[in-house]
């Protein structure tokens, strides 16, 4: 690699990492799993940046991987050590400062956990990173119709969850 395409690759590095890790968390709702797809992602792109970086948008490449993963990961069935609220209540220090932005938050991410992955995944691709219709399927591997779809029935689950919750200031 030359020193220019070095300092290609650092560049889109310093600039692609916050929005592929912000990608991987909106869709995994969890911080160890959105910095494995992230760094997988990304370990994808280095390790094929004299391709990737002839490519219009080497970071339409690394969202690629980023979803691809996420799904692949879903319909594997595999158990995994999962840590109960219990647990994690020990070890967080409890505070008294907590805005009520945070409860807000965590109603959302508790709502997109219960959506089917795919339904999830379109419902991240076309809010969180704003694409079309169109690229969502793109990067889904499916039609524009099923981006809709799904899209359609996630938010009609998310506002039917939305109607069971208490929350202050919150409206549906």
């Amino acid at each position: 690699m030359t020193n220019t395409a070095g300092a290609d690759l650092d560049g889109w590095l310093d600039a692609a990492m916050p929005r592929i890790y912000g990608l991987a968390y909106a869709l995994a709702q969890d911080r160890h799993q959105a910095e494995d797809l992230s760094q997988e992602a990304l370990a994808t792109v280095v390790s094929k940046w004299r391709t990737v970086s002839r490519a219009d948008n080497p970071t339409a490449y690394a969202r690629q991987i980023v979803v691809n993963t996420f799904l692949s990961q879903k319909r594997k069935r595999w158990t995994r050590e999962v840590v109960s609220d219990a647990v994690v209540t020990e070890l967080v220090p409890a505070t008294d400062d907590l805005a009520g932005g945070v409860v807000e938050r965590g109603a959302l991410v508790e709502a997109l956990r219960s959506l089917p992955p795919r339904q999830c995944t379109a419902v991240t691709l076309r809010y969180f990173e704003d694409l079309p219709d169109a690229d969502v399927a793109a990067l889904m591997g499916c039609s524009v119709s099923t981006v809709r779809s799904s899209i359609h029935h996630a938010l009609a689950a998310l506002r039917a969850r939305s109607a069971s919750f208490e929350l202050t200031g919150v409206t549906s």
